[in-house]
This record gives C-alpha cells, structure tokens and sequence, in this order.
C-alpha cells in the first residue's frame, strides 16, 4: 500500500510539475506575443509620426516653392515696370552712333580644315633583342624593315609638304577675304561719311534707319524704322512701329494662397495700363529724335517728325490697317533745350510742350493725324497755287506755262477725288508731276501723277517708265495726263500695270465738269497715223 501510494504521489507531482512547466511556457509565449505586439505597434506610430513629419516637410517645401514662385513673378513684373519706366534714360545715355559702328564688320576665323592637322610620320624600326630567330636573321629582318622605313618617310614628307602647301593657299585666301572684307568696310565707311557730309537723302536715310535699328529697347519691342529725308529744309520724317499693349505687364502682383494650392494675380486697373502705354508711346518718339540728333550734324538735320504707326486689325471688319497713335515734329533748337536725363521729367508731358499729338484713348487705339506723313516726305513737294481762279475766258492748253498745267491737273484731280493733291518741284522729281494721297475706293491709296503737254502720241515707253517710277516709290497707282494720245501698245502696258491714262478729249471733259473750264486742246494729228508718230514725240511748242 505504501509503494502504491507513493507512485500515485509522484504521478502527480509529474503532472503538476507539467502543468506547470505548460503554464510557464503559454505565460511566456503571450509575453513574446505582447512584446512583439507592442514593438509593431511602435513601429506603425513612429512610421507614421514620419510619414507626418515628411507630410509636413512637403507642404511646407510646397508653400515656400509657391510662395518663392510668387516672389520670383512679382520681381519680373517689377522688373518690366522699371525696364519700361527707365527706357528714356536709358536711351539718352547712349552714345551717338558712329559710321565706325554702323561699318563695323565681324572678321570671319581662319579654319584650315582637315589640312590644318599634322600628318603622323612612320614609326621607326627597331632592332629586336633575343627571341627564337637567330641574330643574322633579326639582322636582315631589321635591315628590309629600316628600307621600307625610308620609302614610308619620303612618301609622308611629300604629302606633309602637300598638305603645308594647301594650308599655306588657305591661309593667304582668308588673308586677301579680310583685306578684301577690311577694303569695302573702309570704302562704306568713306562713301558713308560723305554723303553724310554732303547730305545725300539716300544715305542719311540709311544711317537714319541702321542707327534707330541699334537703340536697345526692351524685349517685344521692335521699331522696324522708315525714314524720308529731305536736303532743303534738312528735315528727316520716320515712320516707327508701336509695340501693342501685350508689351505692358498687365499684372500687378501676384499671391500664393497655400490653403487653396493656388495663385492669385491683381490686375491693374485700366486708368494704370492707359498712363503705362501712354508714357512708352511718347517715349521711343523722344528715343528716336534724340539719337538722330546726337548722331547727325546740325548741317545735316536740323528737324525731325516721329510718327508711331500701330500694324493691328479694325474691330468691325477684321482687315489688317495702320493707325498713328502718335505724332512730333521738333526742331534742333527746340529739341536741344530739353533734359530728357532729368529724374522729373514726364515723357508725355514733354511731347505735349513739343507739341506733339498723343492718342487720347491709346488703348483703344485712337488715331491721330501726323505733322507730316512718310508718304509726303518722299517726294520733293511745291506749294499749291490755284491757277483755275485766275483763268478768264477759254483757256488754250498750249500755251499755259508747265508749272500752271501741273497746278490745273492738280486742283482737277484734288476737285475729283476729294483728296489730298500736291505737286512736285521741277528739279530732281524722278518724273513725277504730281503725288495724290488717300484717294477714294476708284483711285485708292498713294497716286503718282504725269502731266504732258504732247501734239503727237506718247509713245508706250512714257508709260513703262510712269511704271517703273510707281514701283520704285511703292505707289499704289499711277495716272498719266496728257493733252494728246497713247499709243496701243501704252494702253495694253496701262491696263496690265494699275497706269489710268487720260487723253486730250477726256482731259477736256473733266476739267468742263469739275472745274467748269472751258479749255482748247493743242490740235493733235488724227490717230491714225499713232503708229507713225510713236518714235518721234515732240511737247507742245
């Protein structure tokens, strides 16, 4: 009995003891499971206190990028305002140009090609040491290797001496092409200076137009300058072309809202944008005159008239036109009492003691008339007189003087057209009598005119030479007055050329019409002997 009960009792000590040891190992696998537990749950608080931390990085990285970007688009606007603002000055403290800037030439490099590149010369043998051939046989190898050395040398020095002798010819081509280039820049720059001196309307019109080309203007702005000069009264006429209102920063400021992700633009106001446009279209005419004046003698020039014309679109129709939104005509004297590089000084005020004529609406692109247009100043223009006031009874044609027919067609076709009608001085007109301007729809645009006091007939060459005249001055047309006839070929040449030709019957009748003259036209032989007379034309006696 008592060995039983001693093998029960330590049955159950093995059972507690397993019990134990099983609670044991259940206590520490849920301390490992709670510990690992714990140590993920740490990891997903401190992955997302990061992921936090870079949210807040990120949005502060965005809000200084946006807020950098802000401050960046506000000094560009800045910038533009201080660039437009600072234009004048910036133009008069520019020195005058020079004919040895407008002659400068850019002398091209000397490239000698694939020639100007050394020729690698032949190895030279060398004698080998050692090895599995017998020294007698290096020897000999050595030997053929130093003959073959010799023919490879010669034949690399012969083309070496090729190739310095190609290089040499490119070197003395490139020398007489700079000579040459150096040559013309000093001839230019001599025929420059002279008829500079002399006042030669083509050159001073080229000087005018390069020298305008080179004032340094801010980006979108481009004059692309026209100029008409006229020796006489030593006045120049240039015709600019206005940037439009998309050159002016219509911003104001510009604000980065963080919470919106976003920008905000306050425009400027529309009164701001008129003074703004308004100030630069009375600043680049200023521009122009000043460097035309520094940069021309008084003996040359002595007045000048800005006209700034505006290429845009009419609103109603959507057809290309040219408006002038501003308009000065200055003279030296007057000019040179201004201190354009004053700090106080109000560039649209300084047009308006000049004188000048502003848009007074330059946003919406207002008009206004110029003092003088590029078309006028081409020609050689005389005063108008009024001849037909002074004629009594019938007038006979032939024998009016040459300048009173000139002055009758010209009042005959200012009474027809309603336009502006002039005539040309008689010297140096390049066979123009007459300049009609802005003409109705029959006649339109820039009307050049010859009046010809012919019994017999104006031969088709006249005609052709009324042509070529028209082109060379850009002409819209050409009307060719004449107290006789054309010959067919003339009128054929007419019809293909934009040339009106008017013979002596339909003379007559305008003038009967419009100016209710009675005239008597010179006799002229019958037409049909036009083909006879065609080579020898002769003007009325």
């Amino acid at each position: 009995m008592a060995r039983r009960s001693t093998l029960w009792t330590e049955i159950a000590r093995d059972r507690e003891l397993r019990q134990r040891q099983n609670a044991r190992a259940v206590r520490v696998h849920q301390q490992v499971a709670k510990e690992l537990a714990t140590d993920a749950a740490r990891a997903r608080q401190a992955d997302d206190r990061d992921a936090k931390a870079r949210e807040r990085e990120r949005i502060e990285a965005e809000r200084h990028a946006g807020l950098n970007e802000a401050d960046n688009q506000n000094a560009r606007l800045e910038a533009r305002v201080d660039e437009l603002a600072a234009l004048l000055k910036t133009c008069v403290s520019a020195p005058p140009v020079t004919v040895e800037q407008l002659t400068a030439i850019q002398l091209p490099p000397f490239v000698p090609g694939p020639d100007g590149v050394a020729l690698e010369p032949p190895e030279r043998p060398v004698m080998q040491d050692g090895g599995l051939l017998s020294r007698s046989r290096r020897r000999r190898e050595y030997e053929q290797a130093v003959e073959q050395y010799a023919s490879a040398f010669e034949q690399y020095k012969a083309r070496d001496r090729g190739r310095v002798a190609r290089l040499e010819a490119l070197r003395e081509a490139h020398r007489q092409h700079v000579e040459d280039l150096r040559a013309a820049a000093v001839d230019r720059a001599a025929n420059l200076r002279a008829g500079l001196r002399d006042g030669v309307e083509a050159v001073v019109e080229e000087f005018a137009v390069q020298a305008i080309a080179m004032l340094q203007l801010p980006d979108g702005i481009g004059l692309e300058p026209k100029a008409a000069y006229r020796r006489d009264p030593r006045e120049i006429v240039v015709d600019i072309q206005l940037p439009d209102t998309k050159v002016l920063p219509t911003e104001k400021s510009v604000k980065y809202v963080h919470v919106r992700r976003s920008f905000t633009v306050k425009e400027r106001s529309r009164n701001e944008l008129a003074n703004m446009y308004g100030g630069l279209l009375a600043t680049l005419p200023l521009c122009v005159a000043q460097l035309l004046f520094s940069s021309l003698d008084a003996e040359v020039l002595d007045s000048v008239t800005v006209n700034g014309i505006l290429p845009t679109a009419d609103r109603a129709t959507g057809r290309p036109v040219a408006r002038c939104l501003v308009s000065v005509t200055t003279s030296r004297s007057t000019f040179d009492e201004l201190v354009l590089d004053s700090p106080e000084l109000d560039p649209v005020l300084c047009m308006r003691e000049l004188g000048a004529k502003l848009s007074p609406h330059p946003l919406d692109y207002e008009e206004v008339l110029p003092f003088l247009t590029f078309e006028l100043a081409k020609y050689r223009l005389d005063l108008s007189v009024d001849v037909a006031a002074g004629m009594d009874g019938r007038v006979n044609l032939s024998t009016m003087d040459w300048g009173e027919f000139e002055q009758l067609i010209r009042q005959l076709l200012q009474e027809m057209t309603g336009a502006d009608s002039r005539v040309t001085r008689r010297s140096k007109d390049d066979g123009i009598d007459g300049v009609v301007f802005d003409c109705n729809a029959v006649l339109g645009g820039e009307f050049i005119v010859q009046a010809k006091r012919y019994r017999n007939v104006v031969p088709a060459n006249d005609v052709r030479a009324l042509a070529g005249v028209m082109h060379d001055k850009r002409a819209n047309h050409a009307i060719f007055v004449t107290t006789a006839w054309f010959s067919d070929d003339g009128r054929r040449f007419a019809l293909d050329n934009r040339v009106r030709l008017v013979e002596g019957p339909e003379l007559k009748h305008l003038l009967r019409v419009h100016l209710g003259l009675d005239v008597l036209v010179p006799s002229a032989r019958r037409r049909r002997r036009a083909g006879a007379n065609d080579a020898g034309v002769g003007p009325a006696a």
